[in-house]
């Protein structure tokens, strides 16, 4: 049983079957209400990878460092059946996140997308520039690390050790809409990186990032629940307070 973080590709009906889902960290699965930029995503690079691979893998000479987009998501594993042995080692994922030594910019959407069908994931990040602005281009740092320390549905946590600062991919959905990002503890600009991914501008060092789900609508709902309930305490206890001084 492998205790790290990746995500396994069931080449049987990816956007058709949940059973991956259900056991495993999947780059498919269903649902009626997917990202629109995830299934552009799929159906445009992610099959073209996927094609390729077939045939190498048909042909029995699998070159999986050149699976970028696969790559990125991180998949470690590839299936193509039930049985136990129907499972194919990815040695070239990505991993959880990593510098990059180049950013590659582009001025459309629809750059964005063919660009990242394109180049290597694992040295290189797509950005948007007309969206994003981004002022460090990459690292030269070739031994920079990231690591990650935690992780949960809503939460997550890297360390960073480079010699120069750097943009750093994350093979997490971009979704600007909840999550937020510091770095030691000061806020920090989440990038869209390579069509879907988040990226980050991250200073020289050792440096501590999070990551955590915060949509507006449900902070904001949680905090009123908190001060209706203590108020709740206050009034029982005023309640009680006025009882006990009649008897």
């Amino acid at each position: 049983q492998d205790k790290g973080y990746y995500r396994v590709y069931n080449l049987n009906g990816t956007m058709a079957e949940a059973n991956t889902s259900y056991y495993h960290n999947s780059i498919g699965g269903y649902h009626g209400a997917k990202m629109k930029r995830y299934q552009d995503l799929y159906d445009s690079a992610i099959m073209a990878d996927t094609q390729e691979m077939v045939n190498d893998l048909q042909q029995g000479d699998p070159h999986f460092d050149r699976y970028g987009v696969i790559n990125m998501l991180n998949v470690k594993y590839i299936t193509f059946g039930a049985e136990a042995g129907n499972v194919i080692p990815n040695p070239a994922a990505n991993g959880p996140a990593w510098f990059v030594s180049q950013v590659v910019p582009v001025s459309s959407v629809n750059d964005e997308l063919a660009e990242t069908g394109r180049i290597n994931t694992r040295t290189q990040a797509v950005i948007d520039q007309t969206r994003f602005k981004v002022s460090l281009t990459g690292t030269a740092d070739s031994m920079a690390t990231v690591s990650l320390l935690e992780q949960r549905p809503n939460y997550l946590k890297y360390e960073t050790q480079a010699a120069t600062g750097g943009v750093v991919v994350f093979s997490e959905i971009y979704y600007p809409e909840g999550w937020v990002a510091t770095i030691n503890g000061e806020p920090a600009t989440i990038i869209r990186a390579n069509y879907v991914l988040r990226a980050l501008e991250v200073p020289a060092g050792k440096q501590s990032i999070e990551f955590r789900f915060e949509p507006r609508a449900y902070t904001i709902g949680n905090r009123v629940t908190q001060a209706s309930s203590w108020l709740l305490v206050l009034l029982l206890a005023a309640v009680l307070g006025v009882s006990s001084r009649r008897e």
